[in-house]
């Protein structure tokens, strides 16, 4: 095994520095922003290695995700665990097991199969005490750390402008709220809503229709590439009379290549031979209306809808208040069901399943994974008993020419080939799972996961640990409980030990063969060549060169919690078991880092709480690891009344943990959940009264973009790379309309107090006219504030409201500079009118009737304005490293993660979406899609240029691409074709070695 592993690192460190793609693409594929990028690392076998080591684990939190981050964490954890267990463990239990006097030999001389004496159960009752107690406090520790982390992650600027992060899933909508009217008086603060309708139907049309449209594009290459070579063979066209079509004259392809050369393809298995070129252009125009029109009915509503919504709330903090609320009186009815998750993850099938189909599905899919883990038991039972081959052998005559065998090869037998076995046998597992938890009416990809997660897990326990375990013990002792069945339990405590020989070899695979397989990359270095050579056309290349690997966590996860749960159950009883697992699980946390680092991607989004998950998951290692010892020491109470001291204190320990256990749940499991609102509120008014305060904000449109008035004179900047960009937070009102739109709704309700009025706030938009009528209405405002202020005033000569008398001084005209250009006043002068209207809104009573779009202008603009722009910030607390490790709650809160994040990238929005791409953000991926864009090659003879026109009418989407024939490197993608073949002259210009000029 250890020549095994130095051979595939020698060959990955041979390989590194010439296979970037596969070793190190994060460093400088092109699909990634800069911020999603690794640092460039020294060529060399070795001069890596420096910068590798120097790169913080931080890195992969700021550069890639959280989920990444924190998995990288949880193997740093669990080599952390045993590492103190050793420390703990081993001073003290080493000496008691080796001197125990029981004649064990071997590994065994330093478990608790060595224990005679029952008074030196003492020691490994105080050992439980101790390591045990520590876990748990791990696990407590993570936890926090996992919450306020996830809370900073969440809340920052650049997670909490994505439309996702605002969007929360409902399903089982009745009937009656499948309305946007209805949606909107249940919920508050609501910007959009995507009705989901059954798209099955259109589903399979586009699905067609991208067949056929790859298959055309396919055929047209293969058509270019086809021509290419008989030009480049025989240099002269064909005759017409060789292989002439009448049907293609005038095709600039029939010149070179005869009919029968043309891609064909045959319909279904045994259909008709079909020219693919013909056949595409003749079903294509049909599909292509077929798609649009039903896209249309779709997009208006025509088409049944399935009883989901989408609603897209105005601020974080509504969307997480809608998430955690009930919002209908009947049971499973409107259920929010996730809340964070992009489009891409929705498992779009299962949105219209009803609630009593999902319960039932739910349960028949546990019902199957539960006969799963029962039936495998036999074939991980008979790996169980190949680890124990010698007892068999001497008690089974006909085994016994396994003893005949080289020592190498029954090495392998008893050490090697159980574990192999036992890896291959779970592989398919979570494949199964995964599909079971569809089934089930699973609604995103997340929840897939985390379903997979849990079950693969006990899985993992029952069939891989317990089955393993009690399987090996068992078989050691076979003949002996046949010829002495009363003595049974005392056999079992002394030779289920033994079963740890069993996983110390466990630990060693995965910490040797393991590591050096996951750092060489097999699979992707076999796709890396294979792949460029199966890959015909410009997409598929480009396609196989931004494809980077990633974890499924559903499967990771469990994979290595069961390592760390073997190595807990094991520690008192075999402590030797701990050194192996902390060597093998440092081994997989540097490869893993390595990995995270510069090879591998995210695409299944948790939000952390696949690692949530697995923290709790340790426990059973705790709870096992208790259960144990209580049955051993509760076994040697027939051989003495010395070992009810240790069972005692081992129950004690247990129902102790059972308590903390279930008091750190009912605690943190809601806050691994959800967002507390007296964070979002706080988050919220700290940014965007720091961002309006800072400069002045002068106008706001209806996606979100925000103008600036510089206060140093500055011209006007208008932040317009921003996705949802700085949006004044609303915790009662409505959406936000235009302008228009919130005149009709002053006349719907006329009966409604003058106060709301007075906080109305117009929309600066950039034509003069909207600019007009925004002046006016805030002139009109003005107006009436100021009377209102003078009638207040002469009521109450003594008082004078604060806010108000202070916005006026900032409007009063003697205040504006003397230098200020005619469009500077007109600034100020929109903004002075936003401050007074402002101040009045916050003067006015909280009387309000119902949640109108002036009652969002009030609370908007009071809590944009009532803040200071730069509020104290407490430093931070310091202290030594054990203070530090052991005060989760002082050293690892909210702002020590939310100060850390902001500081990067995290602090600035993403960049504002598309109009149409936040207007259909939500739609079935099948109403959105377009029509795809073809790539077509570019060749000397003009067939391509043809064939585009041919096909032009009728796709209009296409792109020409110009490579070399003989050059098989990857074809990069441009969405400007002059700077495509710009750069493709220039490589044909510096071919040293004149390759014909041909094109490919």
């Amino acid at each position: 095994m250890l020549l095994f592993a130095s051979v595939l690192v020698f060959t990955f460190l041979l390989l590194r520095a010439r296979h970037k793609t596969v070793y190190a693409p994060r460093t400088f594929l092109p699909v990634l922003r800069d911020d999603e990028k690794a640092p460039p690392t020294t060529d060399g076998m070795f001069a890596w290695v420096k910068d590798f080591m120097q790169i913080p684990d931080d890195h992969v939190l700021t550069h890639q995700s959280l989920d990444q981050y924190l998995f990288l964490r949880f193997l740093k954890m669990i080599t952390i665990m045993p590492a103190v267990g050793c420390l703990i463990t081993w001073p003290l239990l080493f000496p008691i097991n080796a001197t125990g006097g029981e004649g064990q030999s071997g590994l065994n001389v330093v478990s608790i199969s060595n224990i005679k004496n029952p008074n030196r159960f003492y020691a490994h009752a105080i050992a439980a005490w101790l390591f045990l107690g520590f876990v748990m406090f791990m696990i407590t520790r993570e936890t926090i750390y996992f919450v306020n982390l996830r809370q900073a992650f969440l809340m920052t600027p650049r997670n909490a402008s994505r439309i996702s992060s605002r969007t929360v899933l409902f399903t089982d909508v009745p009937d009656e709220y499948l309305n946007e009217r209805a949606i909107r008086t249940v919920c508050s603060s609501v910007r959009r809503i995507w009705l989901a309708t059954d798209c099955y139907k259109l589903a399979k049309i586009v699905k067609e229709r991208e067949d056929a449209a790859l298959k055309l594009e396919a055929a047209e290459i293969k058509l270019s590439r086809t021509a290419t070579k008989e030009r480049l063979k025989h240099k002269t066209p064909l005759s017409h009379s060789e292989g002439h079509d009448p049907q293609i004259n005038g095709s600039c392809a029939a010149k070179w290549i005869k009919h029968s050369q043309r891609p064909t393809h045959r319909l279904r298995f045994f259909g008709k031979k079909m020219d693919s070129i013909n056949w595409t252009r003749a079903i294509l125009p049909g599909l292509i209306e077929a798609v649009q029109s039903a896209q249309n009915a779709h997009r208006n509503g025509e088409k049944r809808y399935i009883g989901a919504v989408f609603v897209e709330f105005e601020t974080q903090r509504a969307a997480q208040t809608a998430f955690q609320l009930t919002a209908h009186e009947l049971p499973l009815k409107m259920q929010a069901r996730c809340i964070g998750v992009p489009p891409s993850q929705i498992v779009w099938q299962n949105l219209g399943m009803k609630s009593w189909r999902r319960m039932t599905r739910g349960i028949w899919a546990t019902v199957i994974v539960a006969t799963v883990i029962i039936f495998w038991s036999f074939p991980v039972a008979f790996v169980g008993l190949l680890s124990n081959i010698d007892y068999l052998t001497n008690k089974v005559p006909w085994l016994r020419f396994i003893d005949q065998m080289p020592e190498v090869f029954l090495g392998a037998l008893k050490g090697l080939l159980p574990t192999i076995m036992l890896a291959l046998l779970t592989m398919a597992v979570p494949v199964l799972l995964r599909r079971l938890a569809i089934m089930a009416g699973a609604v995103s990809q997340q929840e897939v996961e985390l379903r997979t997660q849990s079950w693969f897990f006990a899985f993992q326990v029952i069939q891989v640990f317990l089955v393993t375990t009690f399987s090996s013990g068992a078989s050691a002792v076979t003949t002996q409980i046949i010829q002495h069945p009363t003595s049974t339990p005392a056999l079992l405590a002394q030779n289920l030990p033994k079963a740890s020989n069993f996983y110390i070899s466990y630990f060693i695979l995965f910490g040797l063969a393991s590591s050096s397989r996951m750092i060489f990359n097999f699979m992707g270095l076999l796709q890396y060549g294979v792949g460029g050579v199966l890959k015909k056309t410009p997409r598929q290349q480009y396609e196989h060169s931004i494809n980077m690997s990633h974890l499924k966590w559903g499967s990771e996860y469990p994979k290595w919690t069961l390592l760390a749960v073997i190595a807990i159950a094991y520690s008192c009883i075999a402590p030797l078991v701990l050194g192996f697992a902390t060597a093998g699980l440092g081994l997989i946390y540097l490869v893993s880092r390595y990995n995270s680092i510069y090879t591998l991607t995210t695409t299944t989004d948790t939000k952390g709480q696949a690692y949530g998950r697995a923290m709790q998951h340790l426990t059973v290692g705790v709870y096992l690891a208790e259960i144990c010892l209580i049955g051993l020491f509760a076994i040697k109470i027939g051989e003495g009344a010395a070992s009810i001291g240790p069972l005692l204190l081992m129950v004690i320990l247990l129902i102790i943990t059972a308590l903390f256990h279930a008091v750190m749940c009912i605690a943190l499991h809601p806050l691994t959940r959800t967002l507390p609102s007296s964070l979002l509120a706080r988050a919220e008014e700290s940014r965007y009264s720091s961002a309006v305060l800072e400069e002045g904000v002068i106008g706001y449109s209806y996606e979100g973009e925000i103008t600036y008035h510089s206060s140093n004179g500055d011209s006007d900047r208008r932040v317009s790379g921003r996705k949802e960009s700085i949006r004044p937070p609303s915790s009662h009102g409505d959406s936000i309309r235009p302008v228009s739109d919130q005149w009709n709704a002053e006349r719907e309700y006329p009966n409604e107090d003058t106060t709301s009025n007075d906080s109305i706030i117009a929309r600066v938009l950039n034509e003069e006219e909207e600019a007009e009528k925004a002046r006016e209405v805030a002139n009109n405002i003005i107006a009436r504030s100021n009377t209102d202020r003078l009638a207040s005033n002469s009521v109450n000569p003594g008082h004078t409201d604060q806010s108000t008398s202070e916005n006026t001084m900032r409007t009063a005209p003697e205040r504006r500079s003397p230098d200020m250009t005619e469009e500077d006043k007109d600034d100020s002068e929109i903004r002075e009118m936003r401050i007074s209207a402002a101040a009045k809104a916050s003067a006015a009573e909280d009387a309000w009737l119902r949640p109108t779009a002036a009652r969002h202008y009030r609370d908007t603009y009071r809590s944009v304005w009532s803040h200071s722009p730069n509020p104290s910030i407490a430093p931070l607390p310091t202290g030594s490293f054990f203070a530090r490790f052991f005060r989760p709650n002082k050293f690892a809160t909210y702002a020590h993660f939310q100060r850390k994040l902001e500081e990067g990238v995290f602090a600035q929005p993403v960049p504002m979406y598309a109009p149409e791409v936040a207007r259909t953000a939500y739609y079935h991926p099948a109403i959105s899609k377009q029509t795809p864009v073809l790539w077509f090659v570019r060749d000397q003879m003009g067939i391509s240029d043809q064939e585009m026109r041919h096909s032009g009418r009728i796709l209009k989407s296409l792109r020409s691409i110009e490579k070399y024939v003989s050059d098989g490197l990857f074809i990069p993608y441009h969405q400007n074709l002059s700077e495509l073949e710009s750069e493709l002259k220039a490589e044909i210009e510096s071919d040293a070695d004149g390759r014909n000029g041909d094109a490919r």
